[in-house]
């Protein structure tokens, strides 16, 4: 009685094989093609970051190429404006003189002026 069952059962079981074949077959096809689709889409994804990572870091060394010609040009005007701060042996005398002399003290902090470029 069990092996009668058992054959019924295997029967049943080649039978749902052969319907499902085709449907398979085309199961198989799709996944291929998403496989396929997601392998593209992650180079594409790759690709695209290493180009933002490159543009980056080229704005960056180009930022600081620019800041340092900037404080290079800047420090060029260091020997002028020490010529406009006042004498420690005499203070500026009137108001316009004192401000004048205040603004060159900020010009030259600015500027990363030192004692030796003056």
């Amino acid at each position: 009685m069990d092996r009668v069952e058992v054959n019924g059962l295997a029967a049943e079981v080649r039978a749902l094989r052969e319907e499902i074949g085709p449907l398979r077959a085309s199961i198989l096809r799709l996944d291929r093609s998403v496989k396929l689709r997601t392998r593209w889409l992650i180079a594409a994804v790759a690709c695209t970051a290493a180009v933002l990572i490159a543009v980056a870091a080229a704005a960056v060394f180009a930022d600081l190429e620019i800041r340092r010609q900037i404080a290079a040009a800047n420090r060029k005007l260091c020997p002028m404006i020490a010529l406009l701060l006042p004498d420690p042996s005499a203070p500026p005398t009137t108001p316009r003189a004192v401000e004048l002399a205040h603004q060159a003290e900020i010009l030259y902090t600015v500027y990363d002026c030192r004692k030796d470029t003056s």
